[in-house]
């Protein structure tokens, strides 16, 4: 579940670079629009700044080459008071006369188109402002979202860590940290079909340890035995603490005699460990289980561990 709430996090993450790169191209393209608005209006004072050098210049030479210049910057206009202005240019080039008629009307005409582009060019800049803050109220609500979903999932992790410790708190002994009765009939519910063994071990005497040497060291030995347990079984293999000194070790797979061999090399590891100066030894009962694990495993595993304490410190296996 981490894995999956993990990789969505870094896919909505993605999400939102791509939303930011996206909006920010966007952006950008509309701005070089309304920069590519203004262009036309540039040209037109070109244009006009072009004539008015032609009039200016008493050298012929000169004069048609601003005209022409001029003419060039006009061309580039599809309107029809541009393609006046052309036929004045065009008269002027011809007959070689620039009178104050054609000056004023020339003029007249530029600014009547300057108007025009300029009212055009501020109806295009205020629509593409207004898509420009559409835009940006769009990503921003797509980022807000998707900060969101991600505060959701981050929120999420760590409601189902707190309830995984929650949850394994609520399944282990608070002593040994070994797994309790809970869990192991949660375990059992969920067993695969198979041939699984239950081993039940009990610490012999434990009752005079406690009388002899306090409760604390007597707690101490149940810790010990515990870690033992877990050094000599394989990770899939489970122990759990059934009451006072009592412990069964579920072995997963397992047939009664692997299980058998377990027990054993439990026995000898515990027999041979030094509990601070004083040796214990234990007893098994073992009982293999066909398919699953049931009531009457249980009390047939219990009734074997009866039978290795009445023999003292045996292993008796069903």
């Amino acid at each position: 579940m981490n894995k999956v709430i993990a990789l969505l996090i870094v896919f909505l993450i993605s999400v939102l670079f791509l939303i930011e790169i996206k909006k920010n191209e966007t952006i950008n393209y509309i701005e070089k629009n309304i920069i590519m608005s203004q262009k036309p209006y540039h040209f037109l004072t070109k244009a006009q700044q072009f004539f008015d050098k032609a009039i200016l210049c008493d050298n012929q030479k000169l004069r048609r080459k601003y005209l022409l210049i001029s003419k060039g910057f006009l061309n580039t206009f599809d309107d029809n008071n541009i393609k006046s202005t052309i036929k004045i240019i065009d008269e002027i080039l011809n007959t070689n006369l620039i009178d104050k008629e054609k000056i004023n009307k020339f003029n007249n005409l530029i600014n009547q188109t300057g108007i025009s582009i300029y009212r055009k060019h501020l109806n295009n800049t205020d629509k593409l402002n207004e898509l420009k803050n559409i835009l940006n109220q769009n990503a921003l609500y797509l980022e807000f979202v998707i900060l969101c979903l991600i505060l959701l999932l981050i929120i999420i992790t760590f409601l189902y860590l707190n309830y995984q410790k929650i949850k394994d708190i609520y399944h282990l002994d608070s002593l040994t940290l070994a797994f309790n009765r809970n869990k192991f009939y949660e375990v059992i519910n969920l067993l695969p079909k198979g041939k699984h063994s239950l081993i039940m071990l009990d610490i012999d005497h434990f009752k005079k340890i406690n009388d002899t040497y306090g409760h604390d060291f007597g707690d101490m030995i149940l810790q010990k035995t515990v870690e033992i347990i877990q050094d000599n079984i394989r990770k899939d293999d489970m122990v759990f603490r059934w009451g006072g000194e009592e412990f069964i070790i579920l072995l997963k797979k397992t047939s009664k005699e692997d299980a058998l061999k377990v027990a054993k090399k439990l026995k000898k590891a515990i027999n041979r460990y030094d509990f601070e100066g004083i040796q214990i030894t234990s007893s098994f009962g073992i009982k293999e289980c066909k398919d699953t694990v049931t009531k009457d495993d249980l009390i047939i595993v219990d009734k074997a561990l009866y039978e290795a304490k009445k023999k003292r410190n045996e292993i008796v296996c069903y």
